[in-house]
């Protein structure tokens, strides 16, 4: 008697999406299989490319939008994590946010003298965001879906996320120091508001989430001043800190960290 072979099974479609990008308190992983990848526009792109991303299955179906996709879902996480501190920043005595302000705005005097030096003269900085006025504010998003088209969103694009700026020492180190050219300097990251978020209706929402930190730090502007520097009018530049004080308040890292990614995935390795 002869027995006829069993029908190959045919593999399940599927397709490769990002995931766990967002906070988890927004949404739940979805996926059962999962391969981690370098955080890179050109790495994604060179697995578009080659239509293969790590060891998931050969069949799995890779959109050509890929990385447009894990562009948008990091942008998305930086909001989050604002939405998140904004909350936390709510929950703490007043008096401790006061004393230790993990984001304030920056004054015209410290922010001429930051671009005129380029020092950054904060040893607990961990990033410093140029934000100016948007001219034409839209609706605000942060949904993880795709926007509307804007326009202007290829230009802006275009532009570098970040910048570094040194850390100016408190003291100089001495001569005869025999790691003096061994550490390296530290280095704060000076963020561009167009190039970390290209499209108006996310960065309407990044201005709106600072405008509302800062309206509940209360900032220097509206008490009493402590020194010229601080006292003088505001700019568009927003100093973000951490260190053993409001790291008890907020989580600052976490919001550094998700700007950071973005950072990494949009800068050019070969440029670097």
């Amino acid at each position: 008697m002869h027995l006829s072979e069993p029908p190959a099974i045919k593999p399940v479609p599927c397709m490769i999406a990002p995931d766990g990008l967002q906070h988890p308190q927004f949404t739940t992983r979805r996926s059962n299989r999962s391969v981690h990848v370098v955080c890179s526009r050109q790495a994604i792109s060179f697995c578009i490319a080659n239509n293969r991303v790590g060891s998931l299955p050969a069949y799995a179906r890779i959109p050509s939008n890929l990385t447009e996709q894990i562009s948008h879902l990091l942008r998305v996480r930086i909001l989050q994590e604002l939405e998140l501190l904004l909350a936390q920043l709510r929950a703490r005595p007043k008096g401790d946010i006061l004393a230790n302000p993990p984001i304030r705005r920056l004054s015209h005097l410290e922010w001429t003298k930051v671009q005129q030096n380029r020092q950054m003269p904060w040893q607990d900085a961990i990033a410093v965001i140029n934000l100016p006025p948007i001219s034409n504010p839209t609706g605000p998003s942060m949904s993880p879906f795709p926007l509307p088209f804007d326009p202007e969103m290829e230009a802006n694009a275009s532009q570098p996320v970040a910048t570094f700026y040194p850390v100016s020492r408190i003291s100089a180190l001495p001569t005869n120091f025999q790691y003096r050219d061994v550490l390296p300097s530290a280095r704060v990251p000076l963020y561009n508001v167009l190039g970390l978020f290209p499209h108006i209706a996310q960065r309407t929402a990044f201005h709106q989430f600072l405008s509302q930190t800062q309206s509940s730090l209360e900032t220097t502007r509206s008490r009493k001043a402590d020194n010229e520097e601080t006292s003088s009018s505001p700019s568009d530049a927003y100093l973000l800190t951490s260190n053993s004080q409001t790291i008890k308040l907020v989580d600052m890292p976490a919001l550094a960290i998700a700007m950071w990614r973005v950072y990494l995935y949009e800068r050019s390795i070969v440029r670097e």
